[in-house]
């Protein structure tokens, strides 16, 4: 080949390489305007925060050693001590995130979350309506409590158990052309009725993940960043579901209207395959027998896993009373387990720190304004349940020692409900660096004045009504979010929502929890999120596919979120307004 052709070849083939060199290069014209404007402190910590999202975009440098960054450039910049940073990376939100990472692995072991879907499947129906509306339920329930991707990768073998044995009845097909090895470039073509299927489930787990603080790390983040400026409005675990879960909910059922409407013959005919509009066109018996054909690949795989087990049944009890000790902690409208505990008071009067055992109620004393830091928080729930997990005994061999004719006696003691191993495999470790991240950016720029000085330069919104400073700021997160990870996104511009709502005197949740949770509507490209990754690979599902089915949800999202969250998360904020009295 010609010498052009080599650079272009080596191009294509080490353009990480270029992005890794070249990101810091042209990133220093930052650091200049800080130099020209006397801004040198604001600017080189966006000089980091600007390398750092060129590297998380374009993944040309792994995005947990990305997150690792600011322990070498905010020292090198004296914006941060180095112990400072590394302090930051492991707070309580981390050890929450690891704990809820672990719960979620305990139930993925033990099998129980396939039982429950593959119940809730055979309850809800298997029309093509109903079974669509039955995985997009019970994916976005199970994605509350565990990740969103082992909540889409659950689902998936399901849907292509009924999808393959539909087409061995003539009633649907998985791919409309299958792939030819003997032919360069051939790919499967999925059918409109896969697209449904796979497209639905993947956005249900991303709507899922924020039903609750623990369905996904950036909900954790977005927590941790307002317990950091907003201590005594931060949504508790009850409070942050009574938020969300009318968002999920409604998002929830127009996502099914729109599949249904796209891709499976709702009030649209032309949009579905040839098989499912000739079932729709057939008569009620014909409709029936494919309803019995879904129905008994289901009822076949359920039957497979035999009867409940000690395992899935005492995991699913310790599951129940580890959300008991999240919702109850400190409820407000009764007091909780955590509220008897010793606390911290800080009281501004007299300027003195106190051990004082309150009720949550004295923080409504207009005569002492006291900021809350309890002993005891969510972390702390999380980490007991999962020493109950690895004590508990996956088996109950022990009871044969109390049997008068016991044959068979174990040799040693059985395995726990959870084990190291498959800690060890499950969770996202490399996750925890990107958490703590953001952890550390947004200290940073809130002690070099960034966030204060990007809130300023958005004071030009303050011409908008509150509602469309919402809209506006939660449409571009969710655009961003398209093209990189969902907690890097909050990790770069929640501490500038929160400046921004601080000059603009909007309080801070009410501005950014709706940000936070649009944070996780990545719906139009693969490299969203992993569910979307998942699904596009396992489906060979073309991006324009992707972007022209995840659009429509993702406008709509916006303005469910917005309105909800304008109307909801005043009324939990302890002054009862969206206004700062500053």
């Amino acid at each position: 080949p010609s010498r052009g052709k080599l650079v272009l070849l080596f191009m294509k083939v080490y353009w990480k390489t270029f992005v890794v060199i070249l990101a810091p290069i042209v990133c220093l014209f930052v650091i200049f305007l800080g130099i020209k404007y006397k801004k040198e402190k604001e600017l080189m910590c966006a000089y980091v925060v600007c390398v750092m999202a060129c590297y998380w975009v374009t993944e040309a440098v792994s995005t947990a050693i990305t997150a690792l960054l600011p322990v070498f450039f905010f020292p090198f910049f004296g914006l941060l001590s180095a112990e400072r940073a590394c302090m930051l990376y492991f707070k309580e939100t981390t050890i929450m995130f690891v704990g809820s990472l672990i719960v979620a692995s305990a139930i993925e072991l033990s099998g129980l979350h396939i039982r429950f879907a593959l119940k809730c499947l055979l309850i809800v129906g298997t029309s093509h309506r109903m079974l669509s509306l039955g995985l997009f339920l019970v994916t976005m329930f199970v994605s509350m409590w565990i990740t969103n991707t082992a909540a889409t990768a659950m689902m998936t073998p399901i849907i292509f158990a009924v999808i393959q044995t539909l087409e061995e009845e003539n009633m649907c097909q998985l791919y409309t052309h299958v792939v030819d090895p003997n032919i360069p470039g051939s790919a499967n073509v999925p059918s409109r009725t896969t697209l449904a299927y796979f497209l639905g489930t993947a956005y249900s787990a991303s709507i899922g993940g924020t039903g609750t603080y623990v369905g996904t790390g950036t909900n954790l983040a977005a927590r941790e960043q307002l317990e950091a400026s907003y201590p005594n409005d931060v949504p508790q675990f009850h409070e942050w579901m009574i938020i969300t879960c009318p968002i999920m909910l409604i998002n929830i059922f127009f996502l099914w209207l729109w599949i249904n409407f796209l891709f499976l013959g709702f009030l649209w005919k032309g949009g579905c395959d040839p098989q499912v509009k000739a079932v729709l066109m057939e008569s009620k018996e014909e409709q029936k027998k494919v309803e019995k054909t879904i129905r008994s690949v289901i009822k076949t795989k359920y039957n497979d896993l035999g009867p409940m087990s000690w395992h899935e049944i005492i995991t699913g009890l310790v599951f129940i009373f580890c959300v008991c000790l999240w919702f109850f902690r400190s409820p407000k409208f009764l007091p909780g387990w955590a509220d008897r505990i010793l606390d911290v008071a800080y009281i501004n009067d007299t300027n003195k720190t106190e051990y004082a055992n309150y009720s949550i109620y004295e923080n409504n004393d207009p005569k002492k304004e006291k900021k809350s830091h309890f002993l005891s928080k969510d972390a702390g729930a999380a980490t007991f349940v999962i020493f109950l997990f690895f004590i508990i005994p996956s088996t109950l061999q022990c009871l044969r020692f109390f049997q008068s004719k016991a044959t068979e006696l174990p040799n040693e003691q059985g395995p726990g409900l959870m084990n190291w191993t498959t800690i060890h495999n499950k969770v996202s470790w490399g996750l925890l660096f990107v958490i703590g991240s953001g952890f550390t950016i947004a200290e940073a720029s809130k002690v070099t004045g960034l966030s204060s000085m990007l809130g300023n330069f958005l004071k030009g919104l303050g011409g908008l009504s509150d509602y469309g400073i919402m809209f506006l700021s939660c449409l571009m997160s969710s655009l961003i979010t398209e093209f990189t990870s969902n907690v890097a996104v909050l990790n770069i511009i929640g501490p500038v929502i929160l400046s921004m709502g601080t000059k603009l005197k909007l309080h801070g949740p009410y501005l950014f929890v709706p940000v936070a949770v649009s944070c996780s509507y990545a719906f139009m490209l693969p490299v969203g999120t992993p569910p979307n990754a998942l699904v596009a690979g396992l489906a060979s599902i073309p991006t324009p596919q992707m972007i022209v089915a995840g659009s429509v949800p993702k406008l709509f999202f916006q303005m469910s979120t917005t309105t909800i969250s304008h109307l909801i998360v005043p009324l939990l904020i302890k002054n009862g307004t969206k206004s700062l009295n500053v």
